[in-house]
């Protein structure tokens, strides 16, 4: 098993951005959401749509963290399996849920998962599993193209929504937590979207002035309206793609 530099991801966007990929690499059919903190705790969805997969980065590295988040979860989970929870029917029908975390855990965090974890949510008619930083690896190894994008600097060409998400707040010129604010005023243009994917069009142009709100509009697109739809968003890099003279 190869030993990588864990340190490389820096941010929860990366590595939500490096779940998405890993779990997508081994389930073409998933369904990757990508909008942190407002996904109804599912992150990834298994193309069978049994498993609900929830990314947890945690800058030490420390399994106490993840037990902490995974309890956290569960709480909210509880609540959203209720028959009248706005989120009861994203839930319905979910099976198993694991948490993926780039924490490393050793033989007694296992017991302990075991014995604390993996009970509450089964009370949830839910079985819970982890991928920690080990499990990680070894997906890693077997799926090169992913490890050489996020730990060997390899130029990637395109990017998660998490990681276009926090790309636009920092080159937001005025105002970077408007990125991660609610969007306003904008439903005709998020239907316009809608409408689009549900046609056999192949192109959909959105044009406007720069600073009017047209990368904002296309990050809510893609979490609101196409990836609960099914479909796999990814934001193209533009920084890697296009001639250096038209940067």
């Amino acid at each position: 098993m190869s030993n990588r530099n864990w340190g490389m991801i820096r941010s929860g966007g990366i590595f939500e951005g490096l779940v998405s990929a890993l779990v997508f690499a081994e389930d073409a059919t998933a369904r990757l959401f990508g909008r942190r903190g407002k996904d109804g705790g599912q992150d990834v969805v298994s193309g069978d749509g049994l498993t609900v997969f929830q990314a947890k980065f945690h800058a030490a590295e420390l399994a106490s963290d993840a037990f902490r988040d995974a309890a956290k979860e569960a709480k909210k989970i509880a609540k959203y399996r209720q028959t009248d929870h706005p989120r009861y029917q994203q839930w319905q029908g979910v099976t198993h849920w694991c948490l993926v975390t780039n924490a490393a855990f050793n033989p007694t965090d296992w017991q302990k998962w075991a014995a604390e974890i993996v009970p509450t949510f089964r009370a949830m008619n839910l079985e819970a599993a982890c991928w920690s930083q080990t499990d990680l690896d070894v997906r890693l190894d077997k799926h090169p193209d992913v490890d050489r994008a996020y730990f060997e600097n390899e130029a990637r060409a395109v990017l998660s929504l998490p990681e276009a998400e926090e790309r636009a707040a920092i080159d937001a010129p005025f105002l970077p937590r408007a990125v991660h604010a609610t969007l306003q005023g904008r439903h005709t243009d998020l239907a316009a979207v809608k409408d689009f994917l549900a046609s056999d069009k192949s192109f959909l142009v959105i044009s406007g002035p720069g600073g009017v709100g047209k990368s904002r509009l296309l990050i809510e697109a893609g979490a609101t309206v196409a990836a609960p739809a099914g479909w796999q968003v990814l934001w193209a890099n533009t920084a890697t793609i296009l001639p250096r003279s038209s940067r």
